[in-house]
């Protein structure tokens, strides 16, 4: 399912950082060299001319490898790995290491406020109805965490008042002496 006996998609991630992060140096360094490079011919240093050129080859050269190596340590089956189960235990079990509850039930997560759907074809979710193309578990837990300290928008009051301005309306119509005596009024009468 996963090369280089990694068992998750957070090392086989962390991983492939670590060899981007390589290359990344390795760019920056042949950066300089091409700098040099041009600042010879800039200034017509013919002495450091073909030794800046041999030193920015060799910096492509190496740049090259490196961006090889990091190609070819990118061995994840991400699309089985999303398929199953294992993705799931490892958002959940990264998600109680962070201190934040989810459950899983119906194929979905739920992770309150958030419901999540797991779309391994296309390698994203959706959280509620919103596409999240960051699956890496640390961040994907820490954009949740975020949603679930995100003030509710639901307001307790206007409802627990638009309920009892209901009720009232319902209790005046008829009368508070039938109220139990009758049979129940549907919620959708009350709301007209």
């Amino acid at each position: 399912m996963v090369g280089d006996n990694l068992s998750s998609l957070e090392k086989a991630l962390a991983k492939t950082e670590a060899d981007a992060d390589a290359a990344f140096k390795t760019a920056t360094a042949t950066v300089i060299c091409l700098k040099k490079f041009r600042a010879a011919a800039k200034v017509g240093n013919i002495r450091e001319l073909r030794k800046t050129i041999e030193s920015a080859e060799q910096a492509i050269t190496a740049l090259s490898q490196q961006l090889i190596k990091a190609k070819e340590g990118w061995t994840f089956d991400e699309e089985t790995y999303l398929s199953g189960k294992v993705f799931i235990s490892e958002i959940v079990e990264t998600a109680s290491q962070m201190g934040v509850k989810i459950f899983e039930q119906d194929d979905r997560l739920y992770c309150y406020p958030s419901l999540i759907r797991i779309l391994p074809n296309e390698r994203s979710i959706l959280i509620d109805k919103v596409r999240e193309k960051r699956l890496r578990p640390l961040v994907l837990v820490g954009h949740l965490k975020e949603l679930q300290n995100k003030p509710i928008r639901f307001n307790s009051k206007a409802f627990l008042e638009s309920m009892y301005s209901a009720y009232s309306i319902a209790v005046k119509t008829r009368g508070k002496e039938r109220s139990g005596t009758e049979p129940v009024v549907p919620l959708v009468k009350i709301y007209g």
